[in-house]
């Protein structure tokens, strides 16, 4: 988990101000590293629709509560995004499902454009959350 002590204060803004805007559409951020694999199991427009929907259920809790042990778990699991969608994309090329091998490659430009349909958020009020909430877990 993040040390704040090992960083310097603008690195740790930075990463707090992260943290919130990921908070604020988790389902969507998550969704960056295993929506693609899912593409091979069903239609992709349900994925699409379906973690949307998932994101606009989100939108009452954002502010309700904050789960550091999730947000690391979302960070450090969107560090291997870009090998999963390449795996992922060349492996639905290989079984000529090419539109969800496209997407799959475009997967985290979808889930922007997804963000910015999703109602807008108060970055500041999450950050002031989550800071609050780490300095209590550590």
């Amino acid at each position: 988990m993040w040390n704040v002590s090992k960083h310097t204060q603008k690195e740790n803004d930075d990463y707090f101000t992260a943290r919130a805007s990921e908070w604020a559409n988790y389902p969507l951020f998550v969704s960056q590293s295993f929506i693609p694999i899912l593409f091979y199991f069903t239609k992709w427009w349900y994925l699409v629709i379906g973690i949307y929907i998932l994101n606009l259920l989100w939108v009452p809790f954002r502010y309700k509560f904050v789960n550091v042990k999730l947000l690391d778990f979302g960070w450090k699991l969107n560090k291997a995004k870009w090998v999963i969608l390449l795996a992922t994309g060349v492996f639905l090329f290989s079984k000529r499902l090419i539109v969800e091998g496209l997407i799959a490659f475009v997967w985290p430009f979808v889930t922007l454009i997804l963000v910015m349909l999703s109602p807008p958020f108060d970055v500041d009020k999450i950050k002031k959350m989550i800071i609050n909430r780490f300095s209590s877990v550590q």
